[in-house]
């Protein structure tokens, strides 16, 4: 029935929220939300039942039977990278300061607009702690050369899925 894939969107944005969840944890956060509803001609109809079953799905209910593990998403930000544009072998770095709001394993990288993934980084357990930090680039891409001028974009992703981006130049 089409409940089927209803129930089965409403678990997946559960998990979302609570990503330590297993299966029977969100079953059984998803019956005991689930709002109970009436039959006209059967009103001490039994929970559950043939006819409804549990009941009908409360995603907002079930999200928060216990303290959701993240926030809205877009907490997590890059602040205004500095300078911009940047220039190598002028400036040395370019300082890339992000707020975040969850203790996660968080990565930036560095891509061309047409896609190419130039530098990845891998902030340390120190610099993935909530709180604001500022991760330094020196310009040079994963194989230890200086990237080509152009304009780049700068991603920051977490493990909750959080992400955000912010666009640079480079010049020489």
């Amino acid at each position: 029935s089409y409940s089927t894939a209803l129930t089965a969107g409403v678990a997946a944005l559960v998990l979302q929220a609570h990503p330590d969840w297993d299966a029977k944890k969100l079953r059984d956060v998803l019956l005991q939300t689930a709002q109970p509803i009436q039959i006209p001609d059967y009103p001490d109809a039994p929970r559950p039942n043939n006819l409804v079953g549990f009941g009908l799905v409360d995603s907002y209910n079930a999200i928060h039977y216990e303290e959701p593990q993240i926030g809205p998403f877009g907490e997590d930000k890059i602040l205004t990278p500095y300078p911009n544009p940047f220039r190598p072998e002028r400036d040395k770095y370019l300082r890339i300061p992000i707020s975040l709001s969850h203790d996660t394993p968080t990565t930036l990288s560095i891509y061309t607009l047409s896609g190419e993934r130039v530098k990845k980084i891998e902030l340390s357990e120190s610099e993935s702690h909530v709180g604001v930090h500022t991760i330094e680039w020196d310009g040079k891409n994963d194989k230890g050369m200086l990237v080509a001028p152009g304009t780049y974009i700068i991603l920051l992703y977490n493990s909750y899925g959080n992400s955000d981006q912010k666009k640079i130049a480079v010049l020489r």
